[in-house]
């Protein structure tokens, strides 16, 4: 569906940022590709991208390092590479709920905690470095109770983007519509997306259920 021209308005053409990526994503990787195979074939990984695996979680790094992880990865799992990024956003959603219990507790519903998301990231705060993995993220509020999400990045990121709605939504247990209405890869100058919310079971999921024993 295409963009309202309000909604056109509210991310007018601004210039892309080079930006490296934030070391939260390295870590997610890490801490997936540990559970849910071992530690030798992370370190495999690591090999074949002649990396050395030292990632802060607060720190930046080259994209080409990240892009070639995520290939290997992608090579691995037999996936292309933006579904390699979705699982990695899905995956990724119990890790944040694990290390920013606070976050997701505060909030009942996906709709709630992308919200609050811009107004609690101070530089202060632990989950703020996960808001910085998108450049200039930003909310708001659409038509019909829909949100608009944007933000600028220096690499396709949409995959990873659509994979942590996926998970969170699943987290709060919502039913959500994604609209992809921007796209840097489409030589759009921002990444924008309109997110619906098409009801909720109202029920977060027990922290004690499977998908999340794995990282515990």
């Amino acid at each position: 569906m295409p963009a309202t021209a309000d909604e056109a308005k509210k991310y007018p053409p601004k210039a892309l940022r080079e930006v490296a990526v934030k070391g939260i994503v390295f870590n997610w990787l890490e801490e997936i590709v540990t559970a849910e195979f071992d530690p030798e074939t992370w370190e495999e990984l690591l090999d074949q991208a002649g990396s050395d695996g030292i990632y802060a979680s607060f720190g930046s790094y080259p994209d080409e390092e990240m892009t070639r992880l995520v290939e290997i990865t992608a090579g691995m799992l037999g996936k292309t590479l933006v579904e390699t990024w979705r699982w990695l956003g899905r995956r990724a959603v119990p890790l944040m709920a694990i290390h920013y219990p606070m976050s997701f507790a505060a909030t009942n519903t996906l709709r709630d905690l992308l919200l609050s998301l811009p107004y609690t990231m101070d530089p202060e705060s632990r989950m703020s470095n996960t808001t910085d993995i998108f450049s200039e993220f930003t909310v708001c509020e659409g038509e019909n109770e829909a949100l608009l999400v944007g933000y600028r990045a220096p690499i396709n990121l949409c995959g990873l983007a659509e994979g942590l709605a996926d998970g969170a939504a699943e987290y709060f247990g919502d039913a959500i519509e994604i609209d992809q209405l921007k796209c840097t890869i489409q030589e759009d100058d921002t990444c924008l997306y309109r997110v619906r919310f098409l009801g909720s079971d109202d029920q977060p999921l027990d922290m004690d259920d499977s998908k999340f024993v794995l990282f515990l």
